[in-house]
């Protein structure tokens, strides 16, 4: 699987998104509202995922982790 992405939003309003050759990179952050969601799927189907991980990585309360490491 090259360069597979995964955007998960869970009811609490945490964003996580698992990117990299092997999906072993993710990013976490927590949303402020249901705009947010919107906004943030929107960049995942149009593909814009370099936008989408900057938009998460300049937000407040940011995690990066590996996640095969």
């Amino acid at each position: 699987m090259e360069n597979e992405f995964v955007l998960e939003v869970h009811k609490n309003l945490d964003l996580f998104f698992v990117y990299g050759e092997n999906q072993d990179e993710q990013i976490q952050t927590k949303l402020d509202n249901w705009e947010d969601v919107k906004h943030f799927f929107k960049l995942y189907f149009d593909s814009k995922f370099e936008k989408l991980k900057t938009e998460i990585k300049l937000r407040p309360f940011t995690y990066k982790k590996l996640t095969n490491g």
